[in-house]
């Protein structure tokens, strides 16, 4: 089964989410950035990559939080979110038209992607009640 996986990155209270550009199955849609794991990629080894493919930054990943899965087509994936520390907040933007530090809460109220939506679902009891 193919892998996907997802930073959730933290700054006090809230999460960072990133509004994928226009066209696309999820254009315009919110997600915690992230991607496919690629060949024989740790996941650690695919969110570095990804962050610094999407966002421009470094980033250490941290502990797995939640998993679910998903269909793309014909292909199921299983989508892996890890709790990530970014390294700096000056975003280079390639695949995403913006990002927002939002407040768990307001997370829920995005228009997401399918997938992050199941995510943010298992994450926000537990997020949620922090704040």
């Amino acid at each position: 089964m193919n892998q996907s996986v997802a930073a959730v990155a933290l700054r006090s209270d809230t999460v960072l989410m990133a509004q994928r550009k226009s066209g696309g199955a999820i254009g315009g849609r919110w997600e915690f950035p992230g991607g496919k794991v690629e060949g024989d990629e740790t996941h650690q080894q695919a969110l570095k990559r990804e962050i610094r493919e999407e966002l421009g930054v470094g980033c250490t990943p941290g502990q797995p939080l939640a998993q679910t899965s998903f269909r793309n087509g014909p292909h199921e994936y299983q989508l892996y979110a890890y709790q990530v520390q970014l390294h700096g907040d000056r975003f280079s933007l390639r695949e995403h038209a913006a990002t927002r530090w939002v407040h768990w809460n307001e997370a829920a109220s995005l228009s997401l992607a399918d997938s992050d939506r199941a995510l943010l679902m298992l994450l926000l009891p537990r997020f949620s009640a922090a704040i």
